[in-house]
């Protein structure tokens, strides 16, 4: 687990995540949160980094979508997870927004 990252952080996706998965608009303003927080972080000043914030945010989504039973968009997490372990740079946007479309289809639109 991310060990930098502050608590008052956590809770802060604790609380986004919650409301993020509760309709599709909400879902898209989690993920322009998620975007932004690179460069706008007021709760982590000291010793930010994007990547652990990305892995604190896939484990508190990983907890929020298995109590939904959603564990084909849990697979899409690890998935994303798996990827930016690469380093490859740049291409956390690309991958935020396939995690995102992955998790629009399996709480939104798959039955």
């Amino acid at each position: 687990a991310p060990t930098n990252v502050p608590s008052s952080v956590t809770e802060l996706l604790i609380q986004k995540v919650d409301m993020g998965l509760e309709n599709p608009i909400s879902l898209i303003e989690l993920e322009n949160w998620v975007r932004g927080y690179k460069d706008l972080h007021h709760e982590w000043k000291e010793d930010f980094q994007y990547s652990e914030f990305l892995e604190m945010f896939c484990l508190v989504l990983i907890d929020f979508l298995m109590k939904k039973d959603k564990t084909e968009a849990v697979e899409k997490v690890f998935d994303f997870l798996q990827i930016m372990h690469m380093d490859i740079p740049s291409i956390d946007h690309f991958l935020i927004s396939k995690l995102f479309h992955s998790l629009h289809y399996f709480n939104f639109e798959k039955v």
